[in-house]
């Protein structure tokens, strides 16, 4: 009896149907991890909270509107 795992067969499904793995969303929490800890870690002057929250609300927004502008 050939009994193929349930792992196996997602993984020949995904190749025969050409899946791709989106990993955007673990990159975008990485980058603001490193970047959180590089200023808390820094002696230098630190940036409020605030303008940190708003620097990259703005920057998501943007990015967000160009690849709708894309989709469209």
């Amino acid at each position: 009896m050939n009994i193929s795992s349930p792992h196996g067969a997602i993984n020949k499904r995904a190749k025969r149907d050409g899946w791709v793995r989106d990993l955007t969303a673990k990159i975008k929490a990485k980058a603001e991890f490193l970047v959180s800890k590089s200023l808390v870690s820094s002696k230098e002057k630190r940036i409020p909270d605030s303008e940190i929250v708003e620097a990259n609300a703005l920057n998501s927004a943007a990015i967000q509107i160009n690849e709708r502008k894309d989709v469209a």
